[in-house]
């Protein structure tokens, strides 16, 4: 692993890159709309894809909007929930590669971490439910103490706790937001995207690869150039 010598850290994304989730949330949204005579598009719904922003566009406010006077917001999320939980407690496995890339980082004494906008009722849950709770260093996720993103906290937070500088680590995101994130904190970037954002523009990323699953770090590294 000599070409790690300026890499110290792999820094993750949660939802997309270490667990399927994504899809299971839009889908569950998409039939909850349904339920009430709207369709949900994937233009619309990428808008909040790698991001908490309270301010921002979201699926429950946007059904009640369009839903008007008398909708029942807690009935809607209730519809969503009996779709979106079942699907979510049914992981049982990470995305391809996550465990084998761990084990890289592990054998070339890289640091790792998350970085993620989903909040710490979330991700420490299904870590546990994955079996990945000892595989990272530090969690940053969203709290309310820093902007989630696209802002680059959360990943600047992350490298602080590894002791790392962000020009140390390498970022692995899905999602527009997500690399505009690492991006802005001086991470190295690599995206890797999924059924729902395979056609969004990714290209702020160094570099993207289509799966996580049979990637040798060694490689990675030299086709970043680092």
């Amino acid at each position: 692993m000599h070409r790690a010598s300026c890499v110290r850290a792999l820094v993750f994304d949660f939802d997309g890159v270490i667990a399927d989730t994504e899809g299971p949330e839009y889908r569950a949204w998409q039939e909850t709309w349904a339920d009430y005579g709207h369709e949900l598009s994937l233009d619309e719904w990428v808008q909040c894809i790698g991001t908490n922003d309270p301010d921002g566009w979201n699926p429950l406010d946007e059904l009640s909007r369009r839903m008007g006077d008398g909708f029942d917001r807690d009935e809607a999320n209730r519809r969503r929930q009996a779709r979106h939980h079942p699907a979510i407690h049914a992981l049982v496995e990470p995305l391809p590669g996550i465990v084998d890339l761990l084990d890289q980082a592990d054998a070339a004494g890289l640091e790792t971490a998350i970085a993620s906008s989903s909040g710490d009722d979330w991700v420490p849950v299904l870590l546990a439910q994955l079996g990945l709770t000892e595989r990272f260093a530090h969690l940053s996720t969203f709290d309310g103490t820093c902007p989630a993103k696209p802002a680059p906290d959360l990943y600047l937070r992350a490298c602080a706790a590894l002791g790392v500088e962000p020009s140390e680590a390498i970022a692995f995101e899905d999602s527009p937001n997500g690399i505009a994130a690492a991006k802005a904190a001086g991470l190295w970037c690599v995206a890797v995207p999924h059924e729902i954002t395979a056609g969004l523009d990714l290209s702020g990323a160094d570099l993207v690869i289509p799966t996580l699953g049979g990637v040798a770090l060694d490689r990675l590294l030299e086709r970043l150039g680092c």
